[in-house]
């Protein structure tokens, strides 16, 4: 016990080439903490909690890492930067071998999450665009959708033609069945379609 008023209590251990400072109970300053100088090592399924009702804790089991919100925690969990230019970098081991690479990345300077490898969306799992998923794309195991359920479906090329392509044939209708079939072009440019007016 330090029993001075706003002073500090030092931990200090001989570690055979002289006296090295492990960690500080500091009550001089204004923020009143503790301070390691050392690596803190955790046992195998020691949690490391903050909040009290130890609604946040950090461990690890041995084979696997866990970050984690208690059951009966209240409120969210939030992962934020806040460095105005700083972004939320998501990384893996990308070969086996300890080399690791950015798999996506929250980019605050742009505005947008950018993806460095493929996205895979399981069977029946939609990607939503709009508030309300006013579009969709989605593929149910057997069959490929893009959805619409809002205004008008508007596919455009601003530097080409539009080309669609198919192993059979293509047909565009409503709600209501196919209206049209697209004839398929013959010789060189099989699977593309040729020119259909309406």
């Amino acid at each position: 016990i330090n029993k001075v008023e706003k002073n500090k209590i030092v931990f200090l251990l001989d570690e055979g080439s002289g006296i090295t400072e492990y960690f500080e109970a500091d009550a001089a300053g204004a923020a009143r903490l503790v301070r390691y100088h050392k690596d803190i090592l955790l046992k195998d399924n020691v949690l490391l909690n903050a909040g009290d009702g130890k609604d946040f804790r950090f461990y690890h089991t041995g084979s696997h890492s866990y970050l984690e919100v208690g059951p009966s925690a209240p409120g969210n969990l939030y992962i934020r930067n806040r460095n105005e230019t700083g972004d939320i970098l998501f990384a893996a081991d990308t070969d086996g071998m300890g080399t690791t690479d950015t798999y996506f990345m929250i980019n605050s300077s742009a505005l947008q999450t950018q993806f460095f490898y493929n996205l895979e969306l399981q069977d029946n799992v939609r990607l939503g665009l709009g508030d309300t998923m006013d579009m969709s794309l989605y593929h149910t195991g057997s069959q490929a959708y893009i959805s619409n359920t809002t205004g008008i479906l508007d596919i455009k090329s601003t530097t080409g033609n539009l080309q669609l392509s198919s192993g059979t044939q293509i047909d565009i209708g409503n709600n209501s069945g196919v209206l049209y079939t697209l004839p398929l072009a013959d010789g060189t440019a099989a699977n593309k379609i040729s020119p259909v007016s309406f």
